[in-house]
């Protein structure tokens, strides 16, 4: 599911790049900014329902979530700015996309939605 989650999160955040930039003629910084918000909003839903059910309840892995979340926000939009400098926008956000995906899925596993099947004997 994760394989699925990454193209999807592709799709989900170059369409409204490309609707704001080549459409509403955006400049690049604020339509990547709308599209990256809106793509890691969709995704935390995915991630928290599919790829990373946890028993944890949501007050349990908040404060990481925003953590992981608000760092790999910055992370993607940097990277992609510096990217674009040398290729196009839609191979920048696939390349740091997929570099961005890697360490999220890391993060997200072992630190914001943990899964234990340790029950503690009472």
């Amino acid at each position: 599911m994760s394989v699925v989650g990454g193209l999807l999160s592709y799709v989900l955040n170059l369409g409204p790049y490309l609707l704001l930039t080549h459409v509403f003629s955006w400049k690049h910084d604020p339509a990547y900014a709308v599209s990256l918000t809106w793509v890691t909003v969709l995704m935390f839903v995915w991630n928290y329902r599919v790829n990373f059910p946890t028993p944890s309840h949501w007050r349990g892995c908040a404060v990481r979530y925003v953590v992981a979340l608000i760092s790999s926000w910055i992370i993607n939009f940097v990277l992609v700015g510096l990217a674009t400098r040398v290729m196009s926008a839609p191979l920048a956000i696939f390349i740091v996309g997929g570099f961005v995906a890697v360490l999220k899925f890391g993060i997200y596993h072992w630190w914001v939605f943990p899964y234990r099947n340790d029950v503690s004997a009472e």
